[in-house]
Parts: structure tokens; C-alpha cells; sequence
């Protein structure tokens, strides 16, 4: 699966994810922060999942309707622990992630809205 992570997600969860061969593009290598609108366009365009800690991708994509591919926001849990929470994301909702869920991570739970991104 192709993803776009954040730069408010380590280094390190960026080489968990890549080292369990994921094909990820992240914005802490770019050489600066675009913004949030041209990050989701970005990962919209390369058909990307958008892998993130931020609430505002949340605005964007429900309030402002941004498309997008799929959106994974991750809420209170340990930077040892994100490459973790990702992967079991992405195997347990990978087909709702295609059809453009946004997915919400917290302790305990997981929350899933369906089919927002795509065609928004």
C-alpha cells in the first residue's frame, strides 16, 4: 500500500513502516512543510493514504470536502507505538481505506467513517 506520512510522525515509524514494505513518502524529508491542504492534494494525487497525527486533516476533508484516498489519524499513543497501530490499520481496513474511510485511532478503539474521500 502506498502511503503519505506526516512529518509530525517520527523517522523512525517512517522506517518501521518501510521496513515492512510499505512504499511511503514522507514529509519530514521534503525540504519544507507545504501545508496541510497541498500534503492531502499531494497524497490524493499519488493515490496515497495519509497517515497523520493532525485533527485539522480532519477539517479538511469533512468540512472543507477535500478528496483524498484515505485518511489514518492516530490520537494519544506512544511514537514507539505508531509504526504498530498503522500496520494493524492497514491490514484490518485496508478495503475501506481504498474506498476513501477516514480512521481514527485512539486508545481502545478505532474509530472508521466510510467513503468520504473519494469523489468528494
Amino acid at each position: 500500500m502506498k502511503l503519505l506520512v506526516d512529518g509530525c510522525l517520527s523517522r523512525k515509524t517512517v522506517a518501521a513502516l518501510r521496513a515492512r514494505g510499505f512504499d511511503v513518502l514522507y514529509t519530514g524529508e521534503w525540504p519544507h512543510d507545504p501545508g496541510d491542504s497541498v500534503i492531502l492534494a499531494t497524497a490524493n494525487a499519488e493515490g496515497r493514504a495519509l497517515i497523520t497525527l493532525d485533527e485539522d486533516f480532519g477539517e479538511l476533508a469533512f468540512h472543507r470536502r477535500l478528496p483524498h484516498v484515505g485518511i489514518i489519524r492516530i490520537d494519544d499513543s506512544a511514537d514507539e507505538e505508531h509504526a504498530e497501530i498503522i500496520s494493524s490499520i492497514l491490514e484490518r481496513y485496508a478495503a475501506e481505506l481504498d474506498d476513501g474511510a477516514f480512521i481514527v485511532s485512539e486508545p481502545g478503539r478505532t474509530r472508521v467513517t466510510l467513503g468520504k474521500g473519494k469523489g468528494a
